[in-house]
């Protein structure tokens, strides 16, 4: 397990042993100011101390590599980079670059598809004439996978089909919905005068363009 700047989570015993450490490097930069001579354990505190340090700082800068960078060392340009992450989810489509994230993404990613991987390696150790059998019959799999997933798709998108009206049935249901609306606008001229029937005879117009619409829509291609 990882903390926050990438080092492993310290148990109980290591932190002791890390407060420890930090006291005697304390003492020692103390006497260190002071101008007294370092006892040889002290100066070993002071030096793991400064390594502990380097290391902390090479963690910050790798969970935080400018793209810059690594478009330089990878030879990639940052819409190729970003295109990859888009594609396969690799941890490179930001500013900056999380080596850590990007170690565990990769194995991870070796873990998926290892049984992959284990056959194209084992294509490779082939003789020619076995290792084209072999690609075929790999290929061959792939096919029949992409016929089920194929078939697959269709039959879902067939009962989807199943449970949609016909558009055609749809459009008489707006119309006669639209002769309904119509005769009650009739009904608001004569109860409550011209204003409010224009309303609704404005919003019935427009409902009958639509209705035009999808009646062109459906109506057959020449």
């Amino acid at each position: 397990m990882l903390v926050a700047d990438g080092a492993p989570q310290q148990t109980t015993a290591e932190q002791l042993r890390q407060k420890q450490l930090e006291t005697l490097v304390q003492a020692a930069l103390q006497k260190k100011k002071a101008g007294e001579k370092l006892l040889q354990r002290e100066i070993a505190a002071l030096e793991k101390f400064e390594q502990q340090q380097d290391e902390r700082r090479g963690l910050r800068f790798v969970r935080a590599i400018p793209k810059k960078f690594w478009c330089e060392w990878s030879g990639r340009q940052h819409r190729t980079l970003n295109a990859q992450a888009d594609l396969y989810g690799l941890p490179v489509g930001g500013p900056v670059i999380d080596l850590v994230a990007l170690a565990k993404w990769l194995h991870d990613w070796l873990a998926q598809h290892k049984q992959a991987l284990s056959e194209l390696v084992a294509v490779d150790d082939l003789p020619a004439g076995e290792a084209k059998t072999l690609q075929g019959k790999l290929l061959a799999e792939k096919v029949e996978q992409l016929k089920h997933r194929n078939l697959l798709l269709e039959t879902q998108l067939a009962e989807k089909q199943q449970k949609l009206w016909p558009r055609d049935q749809v459009h008489e249901l707006l119309v006669r919905a639209a002769q309904i609306l119509r005769g009650a606008g009739d009904r608001l001229y004569k109860r409550h005068g011209q204003e409010a029937g224009d309303i609704l005879a404005q919003a019935l117009d427009d409902f009958e363009q639509i209705l035009q619409q999808l009646a062109d829509d459906t109506s057959p291609r020449e």
